[in-house]
């Protein structure tokens, strides 16, 4: 069952990647390096979710993270 929803993930990442593709321009180097970074980490967060659905949000690493910095700078 979870390889079904991985391929169906990975259809609907492929059909948004296809006429997300086409309409950018070929001089948009940029765009299209930060779109593939952008769509392959929302689907490597999808199917991690999908194994793992007691996984810790994203925002929580970064709480994680900026916690003690914001303490020493007393922000928060």
């Amino acid at each position: 069952m979870k390889i079904l929803t991985i391929c169906s993930i990975t259809l609907l990442v492929a059909i948004m990647v296809l006429f997300q593709w086409s309409k950018m321009k070929s001089d948009q180097r940029k765009e299209k390096i930060s779109f593939v970074c952008i769509t392959a980490s929302a689907w490597l967060l999808a199917v991690l979710l999908l194994f793992f659905p007691g996984m810790k949000s994203p925002s929580e690493l970064l709480t994680y993270i900026f916690k003690p910095i914001s303490e020493l700078l007393n922000l928060g």
